[in-house]
């Protein structure tokens, strides 16, 4: 849930990896096996306005333990603030080769 109303200014995506991953959704190290039933589902993108309270990314977890670590996790890497930002572009660079 947003904490506040505002733009959602920045998403730091190592740590949305990094906690799918603890979720069980991604492998830590060689072997580990992959929860298919664990994931994130983004509710606001760059750019987005968003109200507090509102849904920032649905978790899928295994536990009430992961769901909770999960969302404090999350709420910490997105940045949400009072100014509105341009969303970057989608396709950055067309490489022909």
């Amino acid at each position: 849930m947003s904490p506040t109303a505002g733009y959602v200014a920045a998403i730091n995506t190592v740590e949305v990896g990094l906690t799918v991953v603890d979720l069980g959704g991604g492998r830590a190290k060689k072997g580990d096996s992959i929860d298919p039933a664990v994931g994130l589902i983004f509710a606001a993108r760059l750019g987005d306005w968003v109200e507090a309270g509102q849904p920032l990314a649905l978790v899928h977890a295994q536990t009430r333990a992961a769901l909770t670590a999960a969302q404090e996790r999350l709420v910490a890497a997105i940045h949400i603030q009072a100014e509105p930002v341009s969303a970057p572009p989608l396709v950055h660079k067309i490489i022909r080769g």
